[in-house]
């Protein structure tokens, strides 16, 4: 059980996201999709077959993000996202291997901002079950290149500008025990505006921590012969 991959993939102007099939995704494979858009007015018109949306950003300005998840299953090299409207577009996608196939978003939650300089966001889950992996996404509207930091010990999975304005910064951690988690993003300059997805990803049979036993006194009190 493990995080096994990650691939990239945008355009400069395009009404279709496409997605690539991270390298090595094996069947019950669990998926994750950051998609993004620079215009805040296009909506995704066709989402491809299996994925169902975690959470979009509920203000974020001059773009569009959301966060997608499917269980893999003989998956295609490619998936697209088709748009409302033209525009810059970027899908990132993680692919992690050895999770629960029946419920394994065990638990997820969203933030974002407006614009500023030195913006940092951050967002928190509270997890219940041993052995969940993490991850964070932020997908931001730079313009130009930018320097994303987080706070904890979480591996860098991906920092990357496309050239064409969208930004996606991924963080995570494996097999971890239950607890609150919160990481936090800072970016160096400016950004236009930026959003974040934090997903916790229950391992296969996963069971909440045991609870330590209570020791009854013997109100029968000694047996006697």
């Amino acid at each position: 059980m493990a995080f096994r991959a990650t691939s990239t993939r945008s355009a400069a102007s395009s009404a279709t996201a496409t997605g690539d099939r991270p390298t090595g995704v094996a069947d019950d494979d669990i998926l994750l999709a950051l998609v993004q858009h620079s215009a805040s007015s296009a909506t995704i018109d066709t989402s491809p077959s299996g994925w169902v949306e975690l959470h979009a950003g509920t203000s974020p300005g001059d773009f569009s993000l959301s966060i997608w998840w499917k269980k893999a299953s003989s998956e295609p090299a490619t998936w697209d996202w088709v748009w409302s409207a033209s525009g810059a577009v970027r899908v990132d996608v993680t692919a992690h291997s050895g999770r629960d196939t029946t419920t394994p978003i065990h638990q997820s939650d969203a933030d974002d901002l407006g614009g500023g300089t030195g913006q940092t966001i951050s967002t928190s889950v509270v997890t219940t079950l041993a052995g969940t992996d993490l991850v964070a996404f932020t997908g931001a509207d730079v313009g130009s290149s930018r320097t994303f930091t987080n706070d904890l010990t979480w591996t860098e999975e991906t920092e990357d500008d496309d050239g064409n304005g969208m930004h996606a910064y991924i963080i995570r951690q494996e097999d971890q025990a239950a607890a609150t988690y919160t990481p936090v993003v800072t970016v160096s300059g400016s950004v236009q505006h930026m959003g974040m997805f934090l997903i916790a990803i229950a391992e296969s049979g996963a069971e909440p921590p045991a609870q330590p036993s209570l020791l009854l006194p013997n109100l029968a009190g000694p047996v006697h012969a």
